[in-house]
């Protein structure tokens, strides 16, 4: 409101509401981050029905397995040969057998392996 205004009104008014001035933190944005890293705001959600989920309420399906008795000239890729028909799948049978087999490379007649299907 300017001098002439009041003295024509004879009262002041208040100035009509003027756009809100940006305030830093209104200006703040995950752009605006150092190194130009752009991060999403972290919120916290609830986990729907967390306090009812237990291990014994999940259910898993059954991995199936076979197995079989190495024998002399087995190799795990011609295992896999065998029952996959791909020897480069030699590395499932590998991983299902971990605690028996340390070295891929060197399996023994008479080992009894897990062949995962």
């Amino acid at each position: 409101m300017g001098l002439l205004d009041f003295l024509n009104k004879g009262q002041e008014k208040p100035a009509p509401d003027a756009p809100k001035q940006p305030t830093k933190k209104d200006t703040d944005s995950v752009f605006d981050k150092p190194g130009g890293q752009v991060k999403p705001p972290v919120t916290e959600q609830p986990i729907a029905n967390a306090d009812k989920a237990t291990p014994s309420s999940i259910q898993t399906e059954p991995v199936q397995t076979l197995t079989y008795t190495v024998k002399s000239g087995d190799s795990l890729s011609k295992i896999a040969q065998q029952q996959y028909g791909d020897g480069t799948q030699w590395r499932r049978i590998f991983e299902a057998n971990k605690d028996i087999i340390k070295d891929p490379n060197l399996i023994h007649p008479g080992q009894t392996i897990k062949i995962p299907k």
